[in-house]
């Protein structure tokens, strides 16, 4: 498990470093993609128990590529 919670900026460079869309990762989240973009703006709040959801999805997409 990731030691810090990651913020927004994080997780929007991870995303963008991993090369994976919005609505791919949205699903696994469990969020609808506009949703996810504007947890990611930081139009909406970033919950540590949401940002740790998110590099799940990252992992299991990046594991399964």
């Amino acid at each position: 498990m990731h030691t810090t919670t990651p913020t927004a900026a994080d997780l929007r460079a991870e995303i963008a470093r991993r090369r994976q869309k919005l609505y791919v990762i949205a699903p696994r989240v469990g969020l609808h993609p506009n949703n996810l973009s504007l947890v990611l703006q930081e139009h909406r709040p970033l919950t540590p128990e949401l940002a740790e959801r998110i590099m799940r999805a990252l992992d299991e997409e990046t594991r399964s590529a």
